[in-house]
């Protein structure tokens, strides 16, 4: 009887400090100062220690604790978010998705995390930086897309499938299915806010630049000849619509959405998915060599890959797979 006292105590102690140490952290990181902003040693520590810390609480059953944890990682992604950009997409993706998706996870687990998606829903920034960061880098995961694909599961009524009844009361998922269907509203309303704007912003420039050019060409009008002032004019209006980093984004995402595709052919049937590599690569006729370190590359660096079919792949018994077999063991 004394022993399990004891030990009961030694657990209370335990808990207690972790809590005070979680919240001593929130509290820096809430409010970081300029040197814990900029201070390499200080982002290394972040990036090696408490982020590790966090995937270990963060699937804590201690509420407080989880709740704790949730709360630095807001503060983090808040304040150290361009020195976590793969910290960040893990804790998203291996913790509070699976959390938001499993079975096994209670309510109070559930709603912080869409407490979290709920706050980042509400800034217009942190949206789109998440969507060009993640979604639009070819060698990164839809951070965004996952995000608003659970978003709308939930919405629709995941909660209310049998094996979230033995977690979730039928008053409790229908708390999430609002939740997750009023954040799902907020980030298409901030994004359409968004796009407006920008839209707006890019006619009132046009606008003033085309009336520029106007002036211009009517002082000049003796030295001009009519069809040279309608070229002028729409040199400039394409110049002011063509953005070069916008461009750059579109070009991103598109090659992405063809690496996914030429992915999941190739989870598929290895050769389907290598055939459409190659052939959005324009690369069919190329030399063998440059075929060889563009599909190198996509075995390399594609995560979604199974790891099954790269194993049937390089495993066949075909000249082209042996070379990219034996170039990938010298690389």
């Amino acid at each position: 009887m004394f022993m399990k006292s004891e030990a009961s105590i030694m657990n209370n102690l335990t808990l207690k400090s972790q809590i005070m140490g979680l919240e001593l952290i929130l509290n820096v990181v809430e409010k970081p100062g300029a040197s814990f902003l900029t201070r390499p040693e200080f982002i290394n520590i972040i990036k090696t220690s408490l982020c590790n810390g966090l995937l270990r609480h963060c699937v804590s059953n201690e509420k407080t604790v989880f709740a704790l944890s949730i709360s630095i990682f807001y503060a983090l992604f808040v304040h150290f978010r361009e020195h976590l950009k793969y910290e960040i997409l893990v804790l998203i993706e291996e913790i509070f998705l699976k959390v938001l998706n499993s079975g096994n996870s209670n309510y109070h687990h559930k709603y912080l995390i869409l407490r979290v998606f709920d706050k980042i829903a509400k800034n217009t920034k942190h949206l789109i930086e998440i969507f060009v960061n993640y979604d639009c880098d070819v060698e990164s995961k839809d951070i965004l897309e996952k995000m608003v694909d659970t978003l709308s599961k939930i919405a629709q009524g995941k909660f209310s499938k049998t094996e979230h009844s033995n977690m979730l009361t039928e008053k409790e998922e229908h708390s999430l299915k609002l939740y997750a269907l009023k954040i799902l509203t907020s980030i298409v309303s901030r994004l359409d806010q968004f796009l407006t704007e920008e839209q707006k912003d890019a006619k009132e420039e046009m606008k003033q630049q085309n009336s520029g050019g106007l002036k211009n060409e009517v002082e000049e009008e003796e030295e001009q000849s009519p069809h040279y002032m309608q070229n002028s004019l729409t040199e400039t209006s394409m110049s002011l619509t063509t953005d070069p980093k916008k461009d750059n984004y579109e070009r991103n995402r598109l090659l992405k959405g063809n690496i996914n595709k030429a992915a999941s052919k190739f989870n598929l049937k290895p050769k389907k998915g290598i055939e459409y590599l190659l052939d959005f690569n324009n690369v069919k006729d190329a030399p063998k060599e440059e075929k060889l370190d563009i599909i190198l590359n996509f075995l390399k660096t594609t995560p979604t890959l199974n790891l099954t079919a790269i194993g049937d792949y390089l495993g066949e018994d075909i000249q082209m797979n042996k070379e990219v077999l034996y170039k990938l063991v010298d690389s």
